[in-house]
């Protein structure tokens, strides 16, 4: 047993799984509670909240549709109850079918049919209804106006326009307005030259002004078409271009504002257009040109518009949104041409349709080819949603996936063109479909483009036409305020344009939701918290206090800080981040291999920074020179050669508005104020009363044009990390970056510092004394979804540990955060990527027009060929010129050498030609090489090296590395090997440290480098695949507890590099120098003794000398943890309460051609045969339940719905409504919906059995994926040879992650045979559970079939068996063996059955804690 203070967790973390291990100082694996203490937690990675947020805002919006009607009916309900006492009883159940025996009404407006049948004669559509009511002085039926203003408030319209009503009233003739329109005006134009000259690249951009009224009155015109584009793209041109004395570069500008002007008028006008080319950027990857060509218009605009925007810079994002608004003008304009009002505008679509189908029809009944005419048919079936007809039947026949294509007219042209003959008719349809003119829709996508004002003209017309005659509706509004009599003169405008504000929220306090619902996330403020009278859009302001609720709104919005938890972060516009960042850069860079001093830095910031948004580097260069006459300036250290990244914007925005205010310093925190509400509230009203409201010194004209700012993002880092931690001279950090030359990582590292950020997040923790302490923390974290959950369990994994030793608490951690998977084919696409916009800037000779033409070539780059591109296709050592096609041929070296360095990276690695690499030995490339001329260059090796990094084709550290003399380190490079050596700076492996920490305040926590774990396993020759099982995660454990344990007693003195939260500086008294430890350590690789055994099998510590730990006992512990068979992989089990079943509605068996069964109610009491329903229910939990027959009983896993859950709450026995609730599920046939013969009765033997849940029955261990399908869980282990066939053919091709042993000598068919022979042997042996479809005998049968395979198919078959065989939900149909149904798929249809014998197995986190229930028990 484990005593206290004596033993170390090992811990590999990673985003669904948590590898842990339990071992004392010499590495000895212990036992706890009988069992080896190594093993792994495995879970579901952690999720975003985005799509349930969107499925919340839908609901939300949903919700408060129902509430506004249900106020126009109290509204209505007094005048309406006179004249029809049953109306709204009709309305309410409009919805119900005629098939239907509880349908009470045979029509809804009217009491009967006749009267019905009339109503609708003379109002084809809602339009036609307004339309009569708005230009009728005689009085109308008071249900017809109920059904007008309805529809008006339940569809209102979108809210981006400021315009008042008035505005839009005076374009409409038929009300008194005039017969024209603005789109597009000169200041529009001028603004958006604006805008182009604010982004970096498109500064030369500028577009005719004077042109805007001949576009507009092409926009207003109708009928715009291909030939309207090129018209408004030539207009758009300027009257002349800018010159050049470079004449190619003013060759260039031309070309570029002729493509810019031509792809705003596609964007206008709803064509592709290709925003890259708009906003001059010329280095989009291949696989993002998508994103940035589309057109601006169908369903999925948004989403594309969202997707491009998140790709863009803010000034680039101004311009997209900027044209956006334009086309959306443009849209408007289509859908209500000038003059018209929006029913005028939707009558006219309705006759135009009606004539366009009759010609469509007479062109169907023409046509010869009967198949044609039949598809004909079904395509406007599909176009209008056709209810009557078979849209499952008409989408087979036409090819059609989703009716949402046919609504882009380009999609219905496609569709529709090519089934037409040469008539007259079948011509002016092309004619039409040519002009997006045909069989126009009243109901379409491009709707949420009309403006709410526009339903409010037609409901003021309503209401001034019929209040005459029914008073009530001219109800004055009781808001009296200035603001809401002007824009809602009455209760149904008001209503009508009401909206609930973004930084309200749910209309509901925090308290009020507690009490209701048990949750706490509405962060309302009502003005007296006594007052619970319903808050209604009349009473809202009265009741809500907005200021409260929006300080709330910015207290849930604020990010917070990477380093120091819990502390809200700067906006990335405040003059203090802005102000660092700046610094941050310029202490980055070097100019004539000079760092800045703090005068030079001010210089620059108050010479350019403060005078320009965006600072370039040629800028730079000519503001030096203008200081610095007659020098040449070199400047090094950008990460961006052409420009800063940083900027002073809001500096300068500021001090348009406020001149000389600016510098107060009274005013600094105010300023800081602004900027975070303009960045937290889009919404301009309540912003300009913020300022209002607390900052009386502003002036109205600077409220104005704050409110006309647009400030957005937010900054990584807190104000209390930047100006209140302080170093041992007092300086925070702000003050560092002014006053020396280091960048932010060096003065976070400062001990001090660093030692205050982790005092500062102990005391936040430890001021919380509980667990919610913890989730608070992790609530608020800088980090993803995924982190949180792994920290999570985590903890849960070590709680359990330290239960298991009695409460005894550990000495050390050993913590190690798993990297992403090696091998991931998008990063060497994106390396293809990457060198490809490299070369496309290179016209120099080091990289030939031959390379260049084979990288062109190229779709993926492994190791070899991206080193063989980065160099230009030549020796790094030489110059001279490789041969791609003999790439294997040649060495892949080490530039620092192993034994001074272990760093496996590609900035030390280079490819060389095997004689250079075995003439250089251990001495350093600079030496032996640097001086040696590259014959057909003229240049020395040195300088080439110089060129491929100005070029970017390699990195500044990897330059570095060329030219380092490991003998000749300073003090400053010493410290800086050592730091990448030995300090773990991911953010995640921090907070999970702190959150530790924090618990175990007596606990070591050693930080291992993420590194280390796989070059110990490269080194000792320990395969890993994550294919085969999951004990890798533990054994990543071990690794990481073998390199803790090694570095903590072998290197006492330095663990101020690795242990959390001991900060000692380099050259104190009490410890040697970075250069000392350098000198006497001879070797910056850390783990040499270890790797190499340099001072032989004994490790003796670095300090006092004394023998720590024995080279092979160390192997031979790890290689004996690599052999067991047996470890405790747990598997998180959970219960659902998310979605309820799939989305997708299908319609009732009689219409669907699939005619499906067991369809789930849309809502309760709707027949599945009447309306549809749902497929694909989503259970909660299980029950077992136990099906008593005549002759016996049958054991079965049931599965309790999701849309049960509250129903089973509500109850008052929850037993007996379970049992109502599964009881059918056991006794009917699903499929057929009969009885099933022999049951009885039913009992529940076991209630919420979670998914998850391990099994075992008859040797097969399974979990239970749900109610029907069965995941195995037995983890299979494979011989060394195995797992070495495995990487050398499958996993790591490219030898990466292991040694290249033997692969010439060996037959790639004949090792991959038998490793599919041990994969047989193993599944003979452990896994019964795939006797299910027969897995066993076919994967026996396919044996003959594997061997006829190729080789390189081989492999993937393999890789496809062991996924399939693999303890998780994966299915695989390895290809050639003759399998028909998916390895892995062990469904039972009709519900899982199980044995009595079988056994339920309950498991603690790490399985250390078991519990095993028998059925057979349960059935006594």
């Amino acid at each position: 047993m484990a005593k206290p203070k004596d033993y170390t967790i090992g811990l590999d973390i990673g985003t669904n799984s948590v590898g842990w291990v339990v071992t004392d100082d010499q590495n000895n694996i212990l036992r706890i509670k009988g069992k080896k203490a190594i093993g792994a937690r495995l879970f579901a990675e952690g999720k975003v909240a985005a799509e349930r947020r969107s499925f919340r805002t839908t609901r939300r919006r949903l919700s408060r549709r129902r509430w506004r009607i249900k106020l126009l009916e109290e509204l209505f309900d007094e005048g309406i109850a006179k004249v029809d006492p049953s109306f709204f009883a009709r309305l309410h159940e409009s919805w119900i079918s005629p098939k239907e025996k509880r349908k009470h009404y045979s029509a809804i407006v009217f009491p009967s049919p006749e009267e019905e049948k009339n109503f609708h004669e003379s109002y084809p559509t809602i339009y036609h209804l307004r339309d009569k009511l708005m230009k009728d002085d005689q009085k109308h039926d008071i249900r017809e106006i109920y059904i007008a203003v309805h529809q008006m408030i339940k569809a209102r319209g979108n809210f981006l326009h400021d315009e008042s009503v008035e505005t839009y009233r005076s374009g409409m003739s038929s009300l008194g307005g005039r017969s024209e329109r603005t789109i597009l005006n000169v200041q529009t134009l001028e603004e958006l030259n604006d805008l182009f000259a604010e982004n970096e690249g498109t500064e030369e951009v500028e577009l005719n002004v004077a042109s805007a009224e001949q576009i507009n009155d092409i926009l207003t015109g109708g009928h715009l078409n291909a030939d309207s584009q090129k018209e408004i793209g030539n207009l758009l041109l300027p009257s002349s271009f800018p010159s050049f004395e470079d004449k190619a570069e003013e060759k260039q500008v031309k070309k570029l504002i002729k493509n810019v002007a031509t792809n705003i008028s596609k964007a206008w006008l709803g064509y592709k257009a290709d925003f890259s080319t708009i906003l001059n950027l010329t280095n989009v990857d291949k696989d993002q040109k998508k994103i940035f060509a589309f057109a601006l218009q169908g369903g999925d605009e948004e989403d594309k518009v969202q997707e491009l925007e998140s790709l863009l810079e803010q000034s680039q994002t101004d311009i997209v949104d900027r044209l956006i608004e334009i086309r959306h003008a443009i849209v408007l304009s289509e859908i209500v041409p000038v003059g018209m009002t929006l029913s005028e505008a939707m009558i006219d679509k309705y006759e135009q349709h009606k004539e366009d189908l009759i010609t469509l029809k007479a062109v169907i009944r023409n046509t010869k080819d009967k198949k044609n005419a039949a598809k004909l048919q079904a395509i406007y079936d599909l176009y209008v949603n056709n209810r009557h007809a078979d849209l499952a039947k008409a989408m087979k026949l036409t090819g059609i996936k989703k009716r949402s294509e046919l609504l882009d007219p380009e999609e219905l042209k496609k569709a529709i063109s090519s089934l037409l003959d040469d008539s007259p008719e079948a011509v002016e349809i092309k004619q039409r479909l040519e002009e997006k003119t045909f069989l126009p829709l009243q109901r379409s996508n491009n709707n949420g483009v009309i403006p709410n004002q526009l339903h409010q003209v037609e409901l003021d017309e309503i209401i001034k036409k019929q209040s005459k005659y029914y008073p009530f509706l001219a109800e004055k509004n009781p808001d009296e305020s200035e603001e809401a009599q002007k824009k809602a003169p009455t209760k149904l405008d008001a209503l009508l344009t009401f909206r609930v504000p973004y930084y309200v929220g749910p209309m509901i306090t925090k308290e009020e939701q507690e009490a209701q619902d048990g949750h706490s996330f509405a962060w309302m403020v009502r003005r007296d918290p006594q007052d619970y009278e319903a808050i209604t859009p009349w009473n809202f302001e009265e009741k809500v206090d907005k200021m409260a609720s929006a300080t709330q709104f910015i207290k849930r919005m604020t990010t917070k800080d990477t380093y120091l938890l819990g502390e809200d972060v700067l906006p990335a516009s405040s003059l203090k981040y802005q102000l660092f960042t700046v610094l941050n850069e310029l202490n980055n860079i070097r100019v004539n291999g000079k760092k800045l001093t703090s005068d030079e830095k001010e210089q620059v910031i108050e010479g350019l920074f403060k005078k320009y948004k965006t600072v370039k580097a040629d800028k730079f260069v000519q503001y030096w020179q203008t200081i610095h006459i007659g020098t040449d300036i070199k400047v090094k250290g950008l990460s961006d050669p052409s420009k800063f990244n940083s900027t002073m914007s809001t500096y300068i925005d500021f001090k348009k508005i406020f001149g000389n205010q600016l510098n107060n310093a009274n005013r600094q925190n105010d300023f800081e104020k602004i900027i975070e509400y303009s960045t937290i509230f889009e919404d301009r009203k309540i912003l300009e009363d913020k300022l209002r409201a607390d900052f009386a010194w502003l002036s109205e004209e600077q409220i104005k044009q704050l409110c006309r700012l647009r400030l957005q993002g937010w900054g990584r880092l807190s104000d209390k990390l930047l100006t209140r931690l302080t170093d041992a001279d007092g300086q925070n950090v702000l003050e560092r970056l002014w006053n020396s030359n280091d960048n932010f990582v060096q003065i976070v590292s400062d001990p001090n510092i660093k030692a205050k950020i982790e005092q500062e997040n102990q005391n936040l923790l430890r001021d919380g004394q509980s667990n919610d302490a913890v989730e608070s923390i992790l609530d608020d974290a800088y980090t993803s979804p995924q982190n949180k959950k792994a920290i999570r369990q985590v903890m849960r994994v070590v709680h359990d540990i330290v239960k298991a030793c009695d409460g005894n608490v550990p000495a050390k951690f050993a913590i190690e955060f798993a990297r992403s998977q090696e091998d991931d084919p998008k990063r060497t696409t994106a390396r293809v990527n990457k060198m490809q916009k490299i070369y496309d800037q290179i016209s120099d000779e080091v990289v030939s027009q031959g390379v260049k033409e084979q990288l062109s070539g190229m779709k993926s780059l492994k190791d070899r060929y991206y080193l063989y591109f980065m160099q230009g296709g030549r020796d790094a050592y030489t110059g001279e010129k490789l041969n791609i096609d003999r790439l294997s041929d040649y060495d892949i070296d080490h530039i620092m050498p192993q034994s001074f360095v272990k760093d496996d990276s590609l900035d030390n690695r280079v490819l060389v030609a095997r004689a250079v690499n075995n003439q250089k030995s251990d001495k350093v490339p600079v030496l032996l090489f640097g001086n040696k001329v590259v014959a057909d260059l003229g240049i020395t090796v040195r300088e080439m090296w110089d060129k491929w990094q100005k070029l970017g084709m390699i990195s500044k550290r990897k330059l570095s590395n060329l030219l380092t003399d490991p003998d000749v380190l300073s003090e400053y490079r010493a410290q800086g090997f050592i730091r990448r050596q030995l300090v773990e700076t991911s953010q995640v492996i921090k907070l999970t440290a702190t959150i530790l920490q924090s618990e175990f305040p007596d606990s070591k926590i050693i930080e291992v480098p993420a590194k280390y774990n796989s070059i110990v396993r490269k080194q000792f020759d320990l395969y890993k695949s994550r294919e085969v099982n999951d004990y890798h995660h533990a054994i990543d454990a071990y690794l990481s507890t073998i390199v803790g344990n090694y570095l903590y007693q072998v290197y006492p003195n330095l663990r101020r590099m690795f242990v959390y939260g001991e900060f000692k500086k380099f050259s104190s008294n009490a410890e040697e120098s970075a250069h000392d430890v350098a000198r006497r350590v001879k070797s910056m690789n850390f783990l040499d003794d270890l790797l190499r055994g340099t001072h032989g099998d004994n490790i003796y510590c670095r300090s006092t000398g004394e023998i720590v730990f024995n080279r092979n006992d160390i192997i031979s512990k790890l290689k004996q943890a690599y052999s067991f068979k047996q470890m405790l992989v747990t598997q998180e089990v959970f219960t659902r309460k998310s979605a309820l079943f799939d989305q997708t509605v299908y319609p009732s068996p009689e219409r669907d051609s699939k005619k499906r069964s067991g369809l789930i109610p849309r809502k309760r009491g709707m027949d599945t045969e009447i309306y549809g329903g749902y497929s694909g229910n989503k259970d909660a939990y299980f029950v077992l339940a136990e099906a008593v027959k005549d002759n016996g009983h049958f054991l079965q896993i049931v599965g309790v719905p999701i849309r049960a859950l509250n129903t089973l709450k509500d109850s008052a026995n929850y037993t007996e409504k379970l049992l109502e609730i599964i009881k059918p599920q056991v006794m009917f046939n699903k499929d057929t919906g009969k009885p099933i013969k022999g049951i009885k009765d039913v009992q529940i033997l076991m209630d919420k059995i979670p998914y998850r849940q391990p099994v075992l029955e008859g040797g097969a261990l399974y979990m239970l994926g749900s109610s029907t399908y069965k995941y195995s869980l037995k983890q299979i282990s494979l011989s060394q040879e195995s797992m070495k066939y495995i990487l050398d053919y499958i996993d790591d091709t490219n030898f990466n992650k292991h040694v290249m042993v033997n692969i010439d000598h060996q037959d790639e068919k004949k090792c991959l045979l038998s490793v599919y022979d041990e994969i047989l042997d193993k599944m003979d042996k452990y896994l019964p559970l795939f006797d299910i479809n027969g897995f066993r005998k076919k994967l026996h049968d396919g044996r003959e079939k594997f061997i006829k395979i190729s080789a390189e198919n081989e492999a993937e078959v393999v890789k496809d068996i062991l996924r399939g065989l693999h303890a998780n939900s994966e299915m695989t149909k390895p290809s050639g063996l003759g399998l028909t149904t998916a390895l892995g798929f062990m469904q039972a249809s009709r519900g899982i059955k199980l044995s009595d014998d079988a056994v339920f197995i309950y498991q603690s986190p790490t399985g250390l804690f078991e519990r095993r229930v028998k059925v057979s028990d349960l059935l006594k």
